[in-house]
């Protein structure tokens, strides 16, 4: 049997390479984590042009946050409508967070979008969220590979890893609302290992006392 000349076999490969690119390739996707838990709200409404609420609403939302169970391990969700004045805006955001009741819960203030506020009220309205996060569904999809994928079914590991994080997380609500990561203090680890390669760290030995 004549083998082909080497040309023709590295243009068939090439062939074979460029019609594999055209095949698109399966994809694995993650599990998810979604807070299940409790959520409750409320719309408050600021008097227009001003950054203070209307008459009676500060009053509103302090009964409306003390009707609800707060822990450390609750989120206040404030949602304040855009005016199209930053600073009358960020003057809402104070006030609003101002009238808020002394409480153990985590304050977060996020942007708001008109969905969530209704087209009416986007100019004067606020929005107060209290999610608890006592429930939590880890979501655990399927990966088959479909008709037109070249590839083989990927392997569904049953969530192993996510249920493992869902169990170590100090914190449930890091999954689905993670806190804000602030940083390490660089300048005072430096200055320590400043002050130890000059020799102004004092080592005091270890003493110790071995009874009879």
């Amino acid at each position: 049997m004549r083998t082909p000349p080497l040309p023709l076999l590295v243009l068939a490969a090439a062939l074979a390479l460029a019609a594999c690119e055209e095949q698109p390739v399966g994809s694995f996707k993650d599990a998810e984590f979604v807070a299940a838990g409790a959520r409750a709200q409320q719309s408050f409404y600021f008097t227009p042009g001003s950054p203070q609420l209307r008459p009676g609403e500060a009053e509103r939302l302090r009964s409306f946050i003390a009707g609800q169970r707060l822990t450390e391990q609750t989120d206040i969700v404030l949602r304040v409508s855009h005016t199209g004045s930053p600073v009358l805006d960020a003057r809402r955001r104070g006030a609003i967070r101002a009238s808020l009741p002394r409480t153990p819960a985590r304050v977060r203030l996020v942007a708001a979008t008109d969905s969530e506020l209704g087209a009416d009220l986007r100019t004067d309205a606020a929005q107060v969220e209290v999610v608890q996060y006592d429930r939590l569904v880890v979501r655990c999809p399927g990966n088959p590979a479909a008709r037109y994928e070249l590839t083989t079914p990927l392997p569904n590991d049953g969530c192993a890893n996510a249920l493992n994080l869902a169990n170590m997380a100090e914190e449930v609500r890091d999954l689905t609302d993670p806190r804000e990561f602030g940083g390490s203090d660089g300048v005072a680890a430096a200055a320590a290992v400043g002050r130890y390669q000059d020799g102004e760290v004092i080592v005091v030995p270890l003493q110790m006392n071995i009874g009879n």
